[in-house]
């Protein structure tokens, strides 16, 4: 009742100065009501110095965001075992989707040329959660010998468009940060990723 008696005394007084209000347009939006071009230094003859523009926000989508953090190599005899770090930082879950992994091998004694190249199996993962990280186990890439060190350069694209689509299966907030790489040096006893 109060608030009701508040609304008509402030719409009487508007009333009764209807150049001042007469700049005020309101405009109903599927997301509230935008107020524009309202000074209420002149509605209320200098007691106030605000010009009042107010227009509410579309809502933000919530969407998922995948992306990867880290790619790391263990190594097993000549083999390097890769495993790499998923993050779903956008703000909804995330259903089904997959994730390409390509290595190079580059050899630091020659200049870093490239020596070979594996292309792991698609990794399925079937839900992520928002706020949720996972590991994944791609694969492994067979290093030439174990005499000397090798650099390996890995690319991970996460939830890579498929057939004709030029998004990937899940609709995310941030579409441009799928791709990620990172060079792991593998020597005798050790990985180093960087």
């Amino acid at each position: 009742m109060k608030a009701l008696r508040t609304a008509t005394g402030l719409l009487v007084g508007l009333i009764a100065m209807p150049h001042a209000w007469a700049a005020c347009e309101f405009t109903k939006t599927p997301w509230g009501l935008r107020v524009t071009g309202c000074n209420l230094g002149t509605m209320y003859q200098g007691r106030y110095e605000l010009m009042l523009d107010q227009s509410p926000d579309k809502p933000r989508l919530k969407l998922p965001n995948l992306r990867a953090t880290n790619v790391d190599a263990g190594l097993i005899d000549r083999e390097a075992v890769l495993s790499v770090d998923l993050v779903n930082d956008g703000m909804a879950n995330a259903g089904q989707f997959e994730v390409a992994v390509v290595s190079s091998i580059n050899d630091p004694l020659d200049g870093g040329a490239t020596v070979g190249m594996v292309v792991q199996a698609p990794s399925v993962v079937s839900t992520l959660a928002f706020g949720a990280g996972r590991l994944i186990a791609p694969g492994h890439v067979t290093l030439p010998n174990r005499y000397q060190g090798w650099d390996i350069c890995t690319m991970v694209v996460v939830d890579p468009p498929a057939g004709t689509r030029t998004l990937g299966s899940v609709l995310e907030s941030n579409e441009s940060d799928n791709p990620y790489s990172e060079c792991c040096h593998v020597a005798v006893g050790s990985a180093t990723c960087q």
